[in-house]
């Protein structure tokens, strides 16, 4: 269970954009976009907030396997109903998560597909 709920907390954590909490901004500008999470906040360079969470994601994948052993155990010793709650919730926050991660990530792609058709530039007159 312990596995299962750092996994959930590692995949909010890589949900959430990061801003720089200190005087020092490295150059960068604040948000000035009010739609954006960190609005009048300065975000972590692009490069430092991928490593970050590719990071978080390797480890959610580590945590994936003595959750995935931990079930299997638990289905096929016989003794179901004894551990039926904890295979609940289990099953449970990691259903969550899952639904978590696809509504994220469907946000994002229906954003680029709004950017696709509306692009800033026009394409047509570029090779």
């Amino acid at each position: 269970m312990n596995e299962a709920l750092k996994l959930r907390r590692l995949a909010y954590f890589c949900r959430e954009s990061m801003s720089i909490v200190s005087d020092e901004t490295l150059g960068i500008p604040k948000v000035n976009d009010a739609s954006f999470p960190i609005y009048d906040q300065v975000p972590v360079p692009s490069v430092l907030d991928f490593q970050i969470d590719t990071m978080g994601i390797l480890e959610m994948f580590q945590l994936l396997k003595p959750i995935t052993g931990d079930l299997k155990k638990k289905f096929y010793n016989g003794k179901v109903r004894q551990h039926w709650y904890e295979v609940y919730l289990i099953c449970f926050i990691l259903l969550h998560t899952l639904e978590t991660w696809y509504d994220l990530h469907a946000k994002y792609k229906s954003a680029n597909e709004e950017e696709a058709r509306h692009p800033i530039l026009p394409v047509e007159g570029y090779s």
